[in-house]
């Protein structure tokens, strides 16, 4: 899927992006409203492009939809640091629709020293 992302601002502890949502993300064709997931899973990406580390993994995410979203809506999504160090942050995201908060979310993110998929475990040391 081909998503409309656009870099407004970046600075070293501060994102904003802007988000066009496209008619495949559509669920709700009376009201061209468009699926919550899409809008978690864009925020996961803001946060990870702020961390911009190339072993970031996002391992806990807490997400609040305050609003719904139609296809018509430019979204703006502003990335901020709660927690900032060498292996471990913790971001928060709003999103605005015309200056109106429409979700707050919080990721935290680790930074491993390898890829996760490089990783490997023994059964009994994961469960």
């Amino acid at each position: 899927m081909n998503t409309k992302l656009k870099i407004i601002k970046k600075e070293e502890d501060k994102l904003i992006v802007e988000f066009t949502p496209i008619k495949e993300m559509i669920y709700d064709m009376n009201y061209d409203l468009i699926h919550n997931g899409y809008i978690s899973s864009i925020a996961n990406e803001v946060a990870l492009l702020l961390v911009d580390e190339r072993n970031a993994l996002v391992v806990i995410e807490k997400s609040n939809y305050l609003s719904p979203i139609s296809i018509k809506d430019k979204i703006i999504y502003e990335a901020t640091y709660i927690l900032k160090s060498q292996k471990k942050s913790k971001i928060k995201i709003i999103t605005y629709l015309k200056k109106i908060k429409v979700y707050e979310g919080e990721f935290d993110i680790v930074i491993l020293d390898n890829h996760i998929a490089s990783l490997k475990f023994k059964i009994n040391e994961v469960f």
